[in-house]
């Protein structure tokens, strides 16, 4: 019997109900996927890039052009698109930005190789050279990069507006540009020779109800809470802070227990001997020389009352992350129990402050000098500007993080990407057969980003492309595109500059994905699983 009899499809083995789709149409079912994420992403792309209007499956209505948000609204059942929504959720997760030009450029790579495969050639040999061409691309990265000094403030302000782009008005980005570059030059730190910046220090929190321009920005942190009693001080300055991680709260038996008394005088001293507990808890609060105290948990209503005679303002029920961040912003210490408490446990705060904001209590907390924190009160009309304006600040926190943190930047506006074409076409020359092809593929798909940023400016692609290429044949690198007014512009001098450490994590996951798709040769889909039988006569 000859070996080839034995050869039987994969589907004889899976359980009933199971698809498998095989090597014959899986060209057609990868590509086809990629190319609705690149045609719905590709308009997204750069600063005058489109937005998308996403309804989910309660009607209720985002707008964002932002490229994880678009991806994480958006509930994709195609394997492969999931795959490639995977990596860009990894890469915002990872980075914080660039998503969008991450997805456009792997599935153009995809695409691009559409018709290699067509040829007969071979995904190893297509996989191998897109591999080599990633190594010139980080070269060519590394050779055009200029070092910068972090401390230069015009740079970084150059860096962050760069990378933030979205459903804001440009006097707001404007505001937002110098927001994020005053919070990330704060709360930078040197450890150990190395620039860090902590974006855990950094609080954004939003409240609709206000114009962008009332967004609010304090070297501390802000709390959507209120002091717990009305008589407490509403503002206290250079005071100590007790961070406690337990409630105030006289400890309850964990089963439920009822006690009866016959006597009403056993059940006044129960009661007495209950607020004698609660009073110690005060009196340590106030022998530590605290003014203030934050609580993670619960304060009881009688040691609401005696902090509130103390004039100790409290605040309670504050999340974990918050209690973290005051820690850090007052350099006191969170404490399990009061047997803790002592002078050197405190915080210091400059300032405490319950103020209304949208017609809400909040409390404002300055702490120490040099304490590295900075929250971020974003105000706007509505949810959802805010949450796309929340998007576009975090991207330029992203931004600022790269740049700071490996002080190093490439000309933007499609510049870097055309220089790579070139070097990878230099390749192409050097090269034959089969892989020629590839290398071709792989220098296109990066042609294709000036040509979509030119696209989505209104330009002519081919045109504005031409042009470039004119410029940067005459030596002239730094050149990419401009807008409608000024179809090409030197992008250094412009300011449009990005983080090399951005761009490098771009072409390394693009490609990384399309090698990924390309490997696929088949779908093995599991039978879905069906609802129980119900017995007979039974109703749902």
């Amino acid at each position: 019997m000859s070996a080839q009899s034995y050869l039987v499809p994969l589907s004889t083995v899976l359980k009933e109900g199971s698809q498998t789709r095989s090597k014959e149409n899986m060209r057609n079912y990868v590509m086809a996927a990629a190319e609705v994420v690149y045609s719905a992403l590709k308009p997204c792309l750069g600063p005058n890039g489109r937005m998308k209007i996403l309804m989910d499956t309660f009607g209720d209505v985002t707008i964002s052009g932002d490229g994880a948000g678009i991806l994480g609204e958006v509930d994709v059942e195609h394997p492969v698109a999931k795959v490639i929504v995977e990596s860009a959720k990894s890469m915002d997760k990872e980075v914080g930005d660039g998503v969008v030009s991450m997805v456009v450029l792997s599935t153009k790579l995809l695409l691009n190789s559409r018709s290699l495969l067509e040829k007969g050639i071979h995904p190893i040999l297509i996989v191998d050279a897109f591999a080599s061409s990633l190594d010139i691309a980080k070269a060519k990265l590394s050779e055009l990069s200029k070092r910068i000094d972090p401390s230069d403030r015009t740079t970084l302000l150059n860096v962050v507006k760069t990378s933030m782009s979205g459903y804001i008005n440009e006097e707001f980005r404007s505001l937002m540009v110098n927001y994020v570059v005053d919070a990330a030059l704060k709360t930078v730190q040197v450890v150990d020779g190395r620039t860090i910046l902590d974006l855990d220090r950094i609080k954004i929190e939003k409240k609709s109800g206000g114009a962008f321009s009332d967004t609010l920005v304090l070297d501390g942190v802000v709390l959507d809470k209120e002091v717990v009693h009305p008589a407490m001080p509403k503002l206290l300055n250079n005071v100590k802070a007790a961070l406690l991680d337990f409630s105030l709260e006289v400890q309850k038996t964990e089963f439920d227990e009822k006690l009866k008394f016959k006597d009403p005088r056993l059940l006044q001293d129960f009661i007495n001997s209950e607020r004698s507990i609660l009073d110690g808890y005060v009196q340590k609060i106030k022998n530590s020389g605290a003014k203030v105290v934050f609580c993670q948990k619960g304060i009881d209503d009688f040691v609401q009352y005696l902090l509130a005679k103390e004039g100790i303002t409290a605040i309670r029920r504050i999340k974990k992350s918050d209690i973290e961040k005051l820690a850090l912003s007052t350099g006191g210490k969170v404490l399990s129990s009061l047997d803790e408490l002592n002078e050197d446990a405190l915080g210091s705060v400059r300032s405490v402050e319950e103020r209304k904001v949208g017609g809400e209590k909040w409390v404002f907390v300055e702490g120490a000098e040099g304490g590295k924190v900075v929250s971020i009160l974003l105000r706007g009309p509505d949810e959802k500007s805010l949450e796309e304006a929340e998007k576009v600040l975090k991207d330029g926190l992203s931004a600022a993080k790269a740049v700071l943190e490996e002080p190093y930047v490439v000309p933007g506006a499609g510049a870097i990407e055309l220089e790579i074409a070139t070097a990878i076409r230099k390749k192409v020359s050097e090269s034959s057969g089969q892989e020629l092809l590839a290398y071709q593929a792989f220098a296109d798909a990066f042609e294709d980003i000036p040509r979509a940023l030119a696209h989505n400016a209104g330009l002519d692609p081919e045109d504005t492309l031409a042009k470039l290429v004119a410029k940067h044949s005459s030596g002239l690198k730094t050149y990419g595109v401009g807008d409608y007014t000024k179809p090409i512009v030197d992008s250094e001098k412009k300011g449009i500059i990005e983080p090399i450490r951005i761009k490098r994590s771009i072409y390394s996951a693009a490609v990384e994905t399309a090698v990924a798709m390309l490997r696929i040769d088949e779908v093995i889909a599991a039978a879905k699983m069906k609802p129980p039988k119900m017995p007979e006569g039974a109703e749902y």
